[in-house]
């Protein structure tokens, strides 16, 4: 509804219509009024009102035809454009249409082309299949070169053993013909004679009568490292990156997942001048070896096989690379350190450094005493002295409860980590290592630490005095000591003792030298009489001796491939040049070769004094990283690792002696060592 006020009434109409005059309504007239006086003037108001109706209409119809000529005239433009636009829409078409055709053909020529390729794929398949059987063809070929080569490096071998055997016979008959042709008779020399009346009683191998002592020590050397790489290939084979092979069923064997058998061999294929196998597992040490591994292992084991592995490559190349991996895995094992006894736990977990006791509940005294080499050289090389302080701490403590006769016993409490009074005494399983590193302490640091060497002096002349026997036929051994009660038989780990009483003797370690080398002697020989003594020529586990003292196995009759005996064989050899411990380690080499040797690798034996030999599956790490070193070794020149250079580690890896005085020893690794 409109506003009341917007509304003009009628009577507002009339007022304000043409006869007003003025805005103030004084002066209006109405219509009639003009008209009827003043004609004329109506009649001149009329005209004009018509001229000017005219000329609206006018203005108004011309105004309109314009407006119609332009409506037309942009009709027409319209119409042209529209035209202009369909031309362009059909033109348009006509090229998409064009478009669609050349699409279709492009499509049609894709198919082609797919269906081409799909072809040449297929062919491809077939000629990859091709070229992976062309290389399986090549690599058995080339397997069965290497086979071949390998067979004919033995019967090499082997011929120029026959003919070694061959003149020695010859020259036995034309003595033998002359000692007839002049009546007489030929009286046994003592070790032939020796073996003759042990083969009454007990068969022996065959091999083990033959005189080597003519062999050529380069030709023994050859056949030693042939037989390490016939092993080394037989792992490459069949268990490449795992920790040991197992020969019989051609795998591997997971202990660590560390792949041990290349990081514990690496020094030994370097030291035989095995290029290419030193250079594939240096590559794998470099790119393969993950020291992260999520399971708890023997934290004395990877110290001494793959931490000792590492750096004695390290010390023999001199490649960083070695010796960042070996940091890297020893801040792993330290974390075993947690006890508050200050001795490491028995395990340890790589990846979450966690570390756990084990089950017996105590310490054992090789565990806690076989780091310190190790821990110390790297402490050195890498001027982190983090890495002695602990394990150095652990001597310190054993110092402080040393018993009086230097003898430990081979477990200690958990609790406050005090030896376990009344135990067991022995220098064989969970005891040798750790008297062994009381001397070579010692000598790694360039014989300025006297500690470790009165430490020593006081274990070996307590070893002596309580444990070296004589059996009553005259054998020297080393027994076991349970609870106060000898047990008569003697371990082959402590046939490693033979070499440690030598060295200790000849490098100035203990007062009584010649003493010690006796008995250094007299043990390394009774460790290779107990392999004579078997139907194998191989030593048991452990042997003991019959009611006239002669050597028997004991109740472990197993031999897996050790190498303690052979070590003594090894360091008499370089002490003395005597040439029956050339004689006796090529026997012992020969019993390896013919009763542990597989198609594929070597293996233990379950029973050394039985025969046909049964084999256990294993070839264990440390048979190329010590057994057969050693033997190499035996066979090899003084100048090939001095021991004026090197100390062994126990699983045989070399450490260069560190050639500083105490009074230039870095300071904050001396204060961990025992200077007296």
């Amino acid at each position: 509804m409109l506003p009341t006020h917007s509304i003009r009434r009628p009577e507002q109409k009339k007022k304000d219509g043409i006869g007003s005059l003025s805005s103030n309504g004084r002066a209006k007239h109405s219509m009639s009024t003009i008209i009827s006086g003043h004609p004329l003037t109506f009649c001149v108001f009329l005209f004009f009102v018509v001229i000017g109706s005219f000329t609206f209409v006018w203005v108004s119809t011309t105004s309109h035809e314009e407006q119609v000529n332009v409506l037309r005239a942009e009709i027409v433009e319209k119409r042209e454009a529209t035209i202009a636009s369909t031309t362009a829409l059909l033109e348009l078409q006509s090229s998409l249409a064009e478009a669609h055709s050349a699409f279709n053909e492009k499509v049609q020529q894709l198919s082609d082309t797919t269906f081409q390729l799909t072809l040449a794929q297929s062919s491809l398949k077939e000629r990859a299949t091709e070229v992976l059987s062309l290389k399986t063809q090549l690599s058995k070929a080339q397997e069965d070169s290497r086979e071949a080569e390998k067979k004919l490096e033995e019967l090499r071998a082997q011929e120029k053993l026959v003919e070694s055997q061959k003149q020695e016979l010859e020259k036995k008959l034309q003595e033998l013909q002359r000692k007839l042709e002049e009546g007489g008779t030929t009286k046994k020399a003592p070790e032939v004679q020796r073996a003759a009346d042990l083969s009454s009683k007990t068969p022996t191998n065959t091999q083990q009568q033959q005189d080597t002592s003519r062999l050529d020590p380069t030709d023994c050397r050859e056949a030693v490292k042939a037989s390490l790489k016939f092993a080394w290939d037989s792992y490459v084979a069949y268990a490449w990156g795992l920790d040991d092979l197992a020969p019989l069923s051609r795998s591997g064997r997971k202990w660590f997942n560390l792949g041990a058998t290349i990081v514990d061999s690496i020094d030994t294929l370097y030291i035989m001048g095995l290029e290419d196998e030193y250079q594939k597992a240096r590559d794998w040490i470099k790119n393969n070896l993950d020291n992260e591994q999520s399971h708890q292992e023997s934290t004395f084991e990877i110290t001494i096989r793959n931490l000792g592995g590492l750096l004695s490559i390290y010390e023999l190349t001199k490649e960083k690379m070695f010796l960042d991996q070996a940091a890297d895995l020893g801040e792993r094992i330290l974390k075993a350190f947690v006890s508050p006894t200050g001795y490491p736990e028995p395990k340890v977990d790589l990846k979450s450094r966690a570390s756990s006791r084990n089950s017996v509940g105590r310490f054992v005294l090789a565990e806690v005493g076989t780091m310190q080499m190790e821990f110390l050289y790297l402490a050195y090389h890498t001027k982190n002295s983090t890495f002695a302080e602990k394990p150095m701490a652990v001597f310190k403590k054993l110092r402080e409860m040393m018993p009086d006769d230097g003898l430990y016993p081979v477990y200690f409490d958990q609790g406050e980590g005090r030896k376990n009074n009344g135990g067991h005494m022995t220098l064989g399983a969970m005891a040798d290592s750790f008297y062994e590193y009381e001397l070579k302490l010692w000598l790694l640091t360039n014989k300025q630490y006297d500690g470790y060497r009165s430490m020593y002096e006081e274990s070996s002349n307590g070893a002596i005095d309580k444990l070296v026997r004589e059996s009553k036929a005259g054998h020297l051994f080393i027994e076991d000591v349970r609870n106060g009660r000898p047990q008569n038989r003697m371990e082959h780990l402590s046939c490693f003792s033979g070499g440690m009483f030598g060295l200790g003797s000849q490098e100035g370690a203990v007062s009584n030298p010649d003493k010690q080398l006796e008995v250094g002697a007299g043990l390394t020989e009774t460790c290779f009489n107990s392999y004579k003594a078997t139907k194998t020529g191989l030593g048991p586990e452990i042997f003991t001796f019959n009611e006239n003292g002669e050597i028997i196995p004991g109740g472990q009759k197993y031999y897996i491939l050790r190498p303690e005996t052979v070590e003594s064989l090894f360091v008499m050899w370089r002490l003395t040049h005597d040439q029956k411990y050339r004689d006796w380690g090529w026997l012992i080499f020969q019993a390896i070769e013919e009763y542990c040797r597989t198609p594929n690798g070597y293996s233990s034996v379950n029973n050394v004094d039985e025969l046909p030999v049964k084999h256990d599956d294993v070839q264990h790490s440390f048979f190329m990283a010590e057994t057969l070193k050693y033997l190499y070794l035996l066979f090899s020149p003084d100048d090939l690792i001095p021991l004026s250079d090197y100390v062994f580690n126990t699983e045989a890896h070399p450490l260069g002696i560190i050639r500083e005085t105490s009074g230039t020893m870095p300071r904050d690794i001396h204060q961990h060592l025992m200077l007296f």
